[in-house]
């Protein structure tokens, strides 16, 4: 069975639960409803469609790459805004640092080599209980056809219109702008881990998969060649 997936670092508690606020002040209700469970916020290393029987073979290789990355800083320098499919998309976006570069390269990696699929419908999580499972999920038929239209080209185009050189790492926020009228100050936040993770609407985490934890910076003794 295909299934949408994502790579991701997963933000630590103070960027949490700034997330989590930020996405309250959003217009409301809002199509994206972040929380600790089912839309978890995160900063994307690389998504794809694989069979359900690859994840093994997908932890297996994470597991290799992992054994090799430290801790990583990033600065939140702004929020933004974008319009995307004729609606705007707030989130926070972070500074691109070589290590992240690199994480980002090596997800990328581990995903293509299991031959990705195109998206479908039923490779994204909740789809089918829409409005059940996922409260947050629309239950409008309009508003629902346009999530999955959005979800499915985002996963489809995401190597060629969001990766490598195009890569811009951010935490999504949810449809809509925030009030003009709030304060928010840039910070650095220090990422401990990296979870694989199935996509839902929007490209939502919807469920962590496996998690991976990021080695003490200092702590990966590299001998010469």
């Amino acid at each position: 069975m295909p299934i949408a997936v994502d790579i991701a670092l997963i933000p630590p508690a103070a960027l949490m639960d700034d997330a989590l606020a930020l996405n309250e002040r959003l217009p409301q209700p809002n199509p994206i409803t972040l929380n600790r469970r089912q839309s978890i916020p995160h900063i994307t290393l690389g998504m794809a469609v694989i069979d359900q029987g690859q994840i093994p073979e997908l932890i297996n290789r994470m597991d290799i790459l992992m054994m090799d990355e430290e801790l990583i800083q990033l600065h939140a320098f702004q929020l933004y805004v974008r319009r995307q499919a004729g609606q705007d998309v707030s989130g926070i976006a972070f500074s691109l640092t070589p290590a992240l570069a690199n994480l980002h390269a090596e997800a990328m990696e581990a995903l293509l080599a299991l031959d990705p699929q195109a998206p479908t419908v039923g490779s994204i999580e909740g789809a089918s209980e829409i409005g059940q499972r996922n409260p947050e999920f629309p239950t409008d038929a309009e508003a629902s056809q346009k999530a999955m239209s959005v979800t499915l080209e985002t996963i489809a185009g995401y190597r060629d219109k969001a990766a490598y050189g195009n890569y811009f790492p951010h935490v999504t926020l949810g449809i809509g702008s925030l009030p003009g009228t709030l304060k928010w100050e840039p910070h650095k936040h220090t990422f401990t881990q990296v979870a694989l993770v199935r996509l839902g609407l929007y490209c939502t985490a919807a469920e962590i998969v496996h998690q991976w934890s990021l080695k003490p910076a200092g702590s990966i003794v590299r001998g010469k060649i």
